[in-house]
């Protein structure tokens, strides 16, 4: 009979488990890799438009993902800490630094006009909520969305004002008048925001005690929420266009919205000193796709709707490996 020392016995059961460990992470990864390429197969062959997908997200938008955070918010031990401070100053730091480097890009290439007005919007304007949170779901469970969620509203003022603005510039129809209903819609936008409510709603059962409430909703909760992480992933699917318009100018955008945003996280790693899921998000949140509504804002004030598509889907096939490495090495 062969003998082994209980310390070997507790290294191959350590050994064991941290390949279980690893296995799992792959098997989430190609989960969510699998379910954005249905969504592409649905579109290409006609299940599914893109037009449709609109009508889609909005539902995700104004149901699906309120109801997940909500859920978190109104489950996760909430201990007031610098570091929800810290994290909704770096959303918006984030997305001032994007929209900065995006404007100084036009200077540097001749692009058209409103050519121009898509690619500072694309820099700045940073797709969380339909890209990065269902990573955060499946990884970490709905306790992993709280300092994601935190760093989104960051930069919520900036994607409901300051992009509307740039957006009117460069359409040429920005005059003063003008400007006051851009900041007056802009506040309404910001105000209706269904995860803004779905926040304050979560911290309100969850301060308040009445748990009792929240148990009562909670298995239609439950189901809404399970349905939160493949519908986004889905959308994804449909909105990837693999086709580059102006290639030089998607690969500034490409630069500032993954190799820049990474020496901005790591600094801001470096300087706090964070670890653990902190660090994670940090770095999950700081390099994502461009948001989708860099392709509305463009529809909508005429600006370049091509440009902003490939720009929209170039990032998006990007940001799913680079998120899923980030997930993969941190998690």
């Amino acid at each position: 009979m062969n003998y082994q020392h209980p310390s070997r016995q507790i290294c191959i059961l350590l050994c064991s488990s941290r390949h279980v460990v690893e296995l799992t992470k792959f098997g989430f990864v190609f989960a969510i890799l699998a379910i954005i390429l249905l969504g592409y197969i649905l579109k290409v062959m006609n299940v599914v438009k893109v037009e449709s997908a609109n009508v889609l997200s909005r539902l995700v938008l104004y149901l699906f993902l309120p109801a997940t955070i909500f859920s978190a918010f109104a489950n996760v031990k909430i201990n007031f800490e610098p570091l929800y401070v810290l994290f909704f100053a770096m959303g918006s730091f984030m997305a001032f630094v994007g929209y900065l480097a995006g404007y100084l890009v036009t200077k540097m290439i001749s692009l058209p006009l409103r050519t121009q007005g898509t690619l500072i919007i694309a820099c700045g304007a940073m797709n969380i909520g339909l890209f990065v949170f269902p990573f955060f779901i499946a990884f970490l469970g709905l306790e992993g969305l709280v300092y994601a969620v935190i760093f989104d509203l960051g930069q919520a003022p900036f994607i409901y004002f300051i992009a509307v603005l740039i957006a009117k510039e460069y359409s040429r129809r920005a005059d003063i008048a003008e400007m006051k209903r851009v900041a007056s819609s802009g506040m309404k936008r910001f105000i209706a925001n269904p995860l803004i409510w779905s926040i304050l709603g979560g911290l309100a059962v969850n301060l308040s005690g009445l748990s009792v409430i929240y148990t009562i909703f909670e298995p239609l909760l439950k189901l809404i929420s399970n349905a939160t992480v493949p519908l986004i992933l889905i959308l994804l699917g449909i909105f990837i266009e693999p086709k580059v318009e102006r290639g030089k100018a998607i690969l500034s955008i490409i630069l500032i919205r993954f190799l820049l945003s990474f020496f901005i996280a790591l600094l801001f790693v470096l300087v706090t000193g964070i670890s653990g899921r902190p660090r994670l998000t940090i770095f999950a949140v700081s390099m994502v796709p461009s948001a989708i509504l860099t392709l509305v804002y463009s529809t909508e004030e005429g600006l370049d709707t091509k440009f902003a598509a490939s720009a929209v889907s170039v990032t998006i096939l990007l940001g799913i490996f680079v998120t899923s490495a980030i997930f993969i090495l941190l998690s």
